[in-house]
């Protein structure tokens, strides 16, 4: 039975599950397990896990994904008038990392079809200080790898893979985080597998790895408080979520939990104003290894449940007016939401189902009184909210699709959380709302 105090969310710790609590609790209670909380065996079993299933010989993992990314730019040794290409529609965290290793983001507009970077507008904003142009895989729709991968090699330029959303996609038979010089992926609290923070470097070009190697060694250990608060995670939101609805009891302890800090936040209010936190680049915790370890060992499962509630979303909120089977590869567009769109020999993996439509805060707020908690994963070119766009790089108009896109796009839960009930009473309710 459903629990009607308990919310459907697309975010909200959504991979967490009886046994992440339970490995959580033992981590905390029991003293003699506090000695695994910095270093363990646990981090290079994770490591190897993602060798074997990569192909990878070059592994490195991180206090977060950022950091991954922090440590290939820093490999490559860059100057002040050193340009690194990413995309627009993409975290404040691709374009700090730049900053911080000492270069200039240079944004290039996306495919509306995709949400990726469209090569067609990639070649007039290369220049001879081009260094290395980001792959992003937004909500883990692989992006054009083949097309960006000529003009790149033509030019002698690096490809570095932000894996951050697809973690087991595939291009054309091979997964994303294998064609890049290097890739970097996360285990971000609401990526594909979660150890709240975390994230891993996969190096194929083996001057990046090592010169990452070389600095790797050095690097310190998060603190012990930074360590609870991501075993804490998983342990509140078992709480939390329950309880969201009764007198907002979870929402008031999610306030309280965050405010005193004993839950981290996703972003520190000096990242989103461009300004590097004190000690960034950490190694991965052997405490996060293991909670990373519980779920990577799902992540097929994980995975093929996305794709199964994102083809439910595609035949569901279809065009009713049509008497053809659609599937999520057809650019189906109804009345007033446009659906997903797939390139062929594409696995798409669906962090989120994100739907386009003009009425997306409107929608978002109704809802919420229908206990239906939606996602906007950003509202412009560059995420999270109050991102100071200047210290970014960015300036209004540079990227117009990205910017509309930003604007209008609305994400649907896919996770391991989201039954076919919860699925089904989505749907329902934006077909109800839709005019």
């Amino acid at each position: 039975m459903q629990n009607p105090f308990k919310p459907i969310a697309v975010a909200l710790s959504p991979n967490t599950s009886k046994e992440d609590v339970f490995l959580a609790l033992a981590l905390i209670i029991f003293p003699w397990n506090w000695k695994r909380w910095k270093k363990g065996k646990a981090i290079e079993k994770l490591e190897n896990k993602f060798k074997n299933y990569l192909g990878a010989k070059y592994v490195f993992s991180f206090a977060s994904g950022r950091a991954g990314l922090f440590a290939i730019l820093k490999s490559l040794n860059l100057k002040s008038n050193d340009e690194i290409i990413t995309q627009a529609y993409t975290t404040v965290a691709v374009p700090n990392a730049i900053i911080w290793a000492g270069a200039k983001p240079v944004y290039v507009d996306i495919d509306e079809e995709t949400f990726n970077m469209d090569p067609r507008k990639l070649e007039e904003k290369i220049t001879p200080q081009t260094r290395a142009i980001i792959i992003q895989h937004t909500f883990g729709m692989p992006g054009k790898i083949k097309e960006i991968l000529e003009i790149a090699r033509d030019k002698n330029i690096f490809i570095i893979e932000d894996c951050a959303h697809s973690l087991g996609a595939e291009y054309q038979g091979e997964k994303t985080g294998t064609f890049g010089d290097a890739a970097f992926f996360s285990f971000g609290r609401d990526k594909i597998i979660s150890s709240v923070f975390g994230g891993m470097v996969v190096a194929k070009n083996i001057k990046i790895a090592e010169k990452i190697e070389k600095n790797y060694k050095s690097l310190p250990y998060p603190s012990t408080k930074w360590i609870f608060q991501q075993l804490f995670h998983p342990i509140s939101f078992a709480i939390i979520l329950p309880t969201y609805y009764f007198l907002k009891l979870g929402q008031i302890l999610l306030f309280l939990f965050q405010k005193s800090g004993l839950l981290s936040r996703a972003y520190l209010k000096m990242e989103k104003k461009g300004k590097m936190p004190e000690n960034f680049l950490k190694k991965l915790s052997n405490a996060s290894a293991e909670l990373a370890i519980a779920q990577f060992d799902k992540l097929e499962k994980f995975n093929q449940h996305r794709i199964k509630i994102a083809n439910f979303y595609s035949q569901n909120l279809k065009d009713k007016r049509r008497h053809v089977d659609v599937l999520p590869s057809d650019k189906s567009v109804n009345s007033k939401y446009k659906l997903p769109f797939v390139l062929e020999n594409l696995k798409h993996i669906f962090l989120y189902y994100t739907i386009q439509t003009p009425r997306r805060n409107e929608i978002l707020n109704l809802a919420k009184k229908e206990k239906i908690i939606l996602g906007n994963w950003f509202s412009g070119a560059i995420g999270p909210e109050e991102v100071n766009l200047e210290a970014a790089g960015y300036k209004i108009g540079d990227c117009p699709v990205a910017e509309k896109v930003g604007k209008q796009s609305l994400n649907l839960p896919t996770h391991q959380e989201i039954t076919l009930k919860d699925a089904e009473k989505i749907v329902e309710f934006l077909l109800k709302v839709r005019k």
